[in-house]
């Protein structure tokens, strides 16, 4: 069993990539598995579109970073 897929990191004909057997895919795939009693946050913290006034200016953006 194969499964192909893109690596972005490359550019012309090393852009295809393949994975041999069944358990390389699934060992790859479980990588990206939390463990049991973890929960994904996305759009918390500093980075959330809801703090964006709150947010320090350092936080902001380049721009506002002394230099």
């Amino acid at each position: 069993m194969t499964f192909r897929y893109k690596d972005y990191r490359r550019n012309g004909l090393d852009r295809q990539q393949v994975v041999h057997g069944a358990g390389e895919f699934i060992r790859r795939f479980l990588l990206h598995a939390l463990p049991k009693g973890f929960h994904r946050i996305r759009h918390y913290g500093l980075l959330a579109s809801g703090n964006l006034e709150r947010r320090p200016p350092a936080a902001r953006g380049r721009a506002a970073c002394p230099q």
